[in-house]
C-alpha cells in the first residue's frame, strides 16, 4: 500500500512538472516571437521617420495627396495588424503562464510550501505600452510624412 501511494505521488508530481516545463516553454517561445514583433514594428517606423528626414523618401510632387492617403493606409494598417498579433500572443501566454503556476502551486502544496507573496501579479502591462508605442510611432510618422 505504501508503495502504491509513492507511486500515485510521484505520476501526480510528474504529470505538473510535465504541464510546468510546458507551459513555461511555450510562454518563452512566445515571448520571444513578441518581442521580434514588437521591434519589427517600431524599426518599420524609425526607418521611415529617419528616411523622411534625412531625405532618404522622396514625396512624389504629382498625386501627392493619393501618396498620402495611401501611407496612411499602410502605417495604419501595420499599426492594427502588429497590435492584434500582439495581443493574441498575449492573451495565449497568459493561459500559459496560468497553467505553469497553476501546477507549480500543486507541486508547492504537496512538498508543503506555501505560495510566496506577490507571486503571479504582473508588474506591468506589457501589451498595452506595446501597443501604445506602436500607435504613437505610426501617427508620428504619419504627421512627419503630411507636415514635415
Amino acid at each position: 500500500m505504501c508503495t502504491a501511494n509513492h507511486n500515485d505521488y510521484k505520476d501526480k508530481f510528474d504529470a505538473l512538472k510535465f504541464i510546468s516545463e510546458t507551459h513555461r516553454s511555450l510562454h518563452d517561445q512566445r515571448r520571444k516571437a513578441e518581442l521580434q514583433a514588437f521591434f519589427t514594428s517600431v524599426t518599420f517606423y524609425a526607418l521611415i521617420g529617419a528616411g523622411k528626414f534625412t531625405g532618404k523618401v522622396q514625396m512624389p510632387q504629382t498625386n501627392y495627396i493619393l501618396f498620402l492617403v495611401g501611407a496612411w493606409a499602410v502605417l495604419i494598417a501595420v499599426a492594427i495588424v502588429s497590435s492584434l498579433y500582439l495581443w493574441g500572443l498575449h492573451k495565449a501566454n497568459t493561459v500559459n503562464r496560468c497553467f505553469a503556476e497553476k501546477a507549480e502551486d500543486e507541486i508547492a502544496k504537496m512538498v508543503g510550501l506555501g505560495k510566496p507573496k506577490g507571486a503571479g501579479s504582473p508588474l506591468a502591462n506589457t501589451r498595452v505600452w506595446q501597443i501604445a508605442m506602436i500607435t504613437i510611432l505610426s501617427l508620428a510618422v504619419g504627421v512627419a510624412l503630411t507636415f514635415f
